[in-house]
């Protein structure tokens, strides 16, 4: 309340009012309409301070939540500093562009490595899925047995007829073009900002490109029920965690623990992106390489590595 006072005691003098000047009967009359002025229009960063005093003294701070719900891609924190310097030691040297993410969903930490546009290759198939459950979601498209089926078909076993099909449906053109550009306002709506679908798949196209960070705010939604809306969550958790192609990320992992991935490769990229449910944390893991060499056992070695440091454990044989 010190703060108020001192205030409005600035405040007469610098319209030119003395309060030494000032008798008892003026102060009584002029305080009450120059607090309430202050509070309702305000002067300024002082004037919020001293509605502050006021509010804090009638009302406790609010306990900041800490809890899991609160967490958010936006709101991670840059973390996991000993688990990065191991990740780049090894990746030092290793032949063409790497990018890792990592974030530890229990507590909001994350890191990146190298948060640079690569091709995407079949990772570009989640912002496909996204993309067709808003318009379910909107009610543009039915959710019927075919679609669901193409969806299946696109994400666990990654195929690219499925995935240029759903493409094609998401607007009344019914042309690649046109769904491949309403994928990319969807991905630019949503913080998705360096990934970009061009080209259809099949065609092993550089130009279809995305990020690790991108892939992992887009995992990270839908862990927390925030990737459209909880009910399409749900279905693409599911979704991933029956892929069948299970031999980077998965394959450096004890048996046993469970995981959501998508994975993308061609001649010149291997990618995965995954959810990993561990005893020691849940986190989300991704890692693309272009033109790397031995690339499939790298990504199994990173994600044994990370897999280790949540968990503290030894060496885990490949399975």
């Amino acid at each position: 309340m010190y703060n108020c006072i001192w205030i409005f005691v600035f405040r007469l003098e610098y319209y030119g009012v003395s309060i030494v000047d000032m008798n008892i009967n003026d102060l009584k009359r002029i305080l009450p309409v120059t607090i309430a002025i202050m509070l309702i229009i305000g002067f300024g960063s002082g004037n919020r301070a001293c509605a502050k005093d006021i509010s804090d003294s009638t009302v406790e701070n609010p306990v900041e939540d800490l809890s899991k719900e609160a967490f958010s891609p936006e709101s991670g924190k840059k973390g996991l500093t000993k688990l990065k310097r191991k990740l780049n030691k090894k990746l030092s040297g290793q032949k063409g562009k790497w990018s890792v993410y990592v974030k530890n969903l229990d507590t909001n930490e994350y890191l990146l490595i190298n948060n640079k546009k690569l091709p995407s290759a079949s990772l570009i198939k989640l912002f496909v899925m996204l993309s067709v459950y808003e318009e379910v979601e909107q009610k543009k498209l039915s959710e019927d047995s075919s679609l669901k089926s193409s969806i299946r078909k696109m994400i666990t076993v990654s195929d690219n007829e499925a995935a240029n099909e759903l493409t094609k449906m998401l607007t009344k053109k019914k042309t690649f073009s046109a769904g491949a550009n309403k994928i990319n306002r969807f991905c630019r709506d949503n913080g998705y900002g360096k990934t970009r679908f061009l080209v259809e798949m099949g065609k092993c196209s550089k130009r279809n490109v995305t990020s690790t960070k991108d892939c992992g705010w887009a995992l990270e939604r839908m862990y927390r029920g925030t990737a459209v809306n909880k009910k399409s969550s749900k279905k693409m958790i599911k979704l991933l965690k029956a892929q069948q192609r299970r031999g980077k990320l998965p394959a450096g992992l004890p048996k046993g623990v469970t995981v959501a991935n998508k994975t993308g490769e061609t001649s010149f990229a291997e990618n995965d992106a995954a959810i990993v449910y561990s005893e020691g944390a849940d986190y989300i893991i991704v890692v693309m390489s272009n033109n790397g060499n031995g690339s499939v056992e790298m990504i199994r070695d990173i994600s044994g590595m990370v897999y280790r440091y949540f968990n503290s454990v030894g060496e885990i044989p490949h399975l």
